[in-house]
């Protein structure tokens, strides 16, 4: 759920991105991302909504992975890419002082323009497709990760394209996002449910593992 101003955008598990007016939760309105040729992935759309400028943007797989709606009135403006949705709320990022857009879906982590052309694609396939967590980023650095023993993977980025810096399983976070601060990653590894995974700290530049605690 996101406030702007005075309307409130939920995205429900069964596809509704709906538009409310927050002083008294009148209807301002509803689409359904599946209707739009989105696919519900395996434990349903929960990918929060991101509103940037006029646009409100969601992750609807099949068809539609990433769907950019008008926030006022709901009309699709665009619609992006083929393939298996995540459970991450698509994400922006300044690269060379633009901003793009990153989308951490089933299969892999996308970078995109803000009219939804894909510049680049990072392979990342993870047993049920569940990439839940939010992409971490600092300057040009991008840390993703998953559970599932994928582990997690540092970037460096441009509008051209990626470099892997490298790919460990110091931290595998299922559902918990990472951050990072002054080059440290900071993070739970660990199977959400489980309750007996470790809290790391990873450099940033390196994977190498600084502390680890319960």
């Amino acid at each position: 759920m996101l406030f702007r101003s005075n309307l409130v955008y939920t995205f429900g598990r069964s596809g509704d991105l709906v538009c409310w007016q927050l002083a008294d939760g009148k209807l301002i309105w509803k689409n359904n991302v599946n209707d739009m040729g989105g696919k519900e992935p395996g434990h349903g759309h929960s990918s929060s909504p991101l509103i940037y400028e006029d646009m409100v943007i969601v992750q609807g797989g099949g068809n539609a992975l990433v769907i950019a709606f008008d926030k006022i009135n709901g009309d699709v403006i665009w619609k992006s890419m083929i393939g298996d949705a995540g459970y991450a709320p698509v994400t922006l990022i300044q690269i060379d002082d633009e901003t793009k857009l990153l989308v951490y879906h089933g299969k892999a982590l996308s970078c995109i323009d803000l009219d939804g052309n894909e510049l680049w694609r990072v392979p990342w396939e993870t047993p049920h497709n569940v990439n839940a967590t939010t992409p971490a980023v600092e300057n040009n650095t991008i840390f993703i990760t998953s559970g599932y023993g994928m582990g997690g993977q540092a970037l460096e980025i441009s509008q051209d394209g990626y470099k892997v810096l490298w790919k460990n399983n110091a931290i595998a976070a299922h559902h918990t996002d990472p951050i990072i601060i002054d080059g440290y990653i900071y993070g739970y590894s660990g199977q959400s449910g489980r309750n007996n995974g470790d809290f790391k700290c990873v450099e940033l530049k390196t994977g190498k593992e600084m502390w680890s605690t319960k």
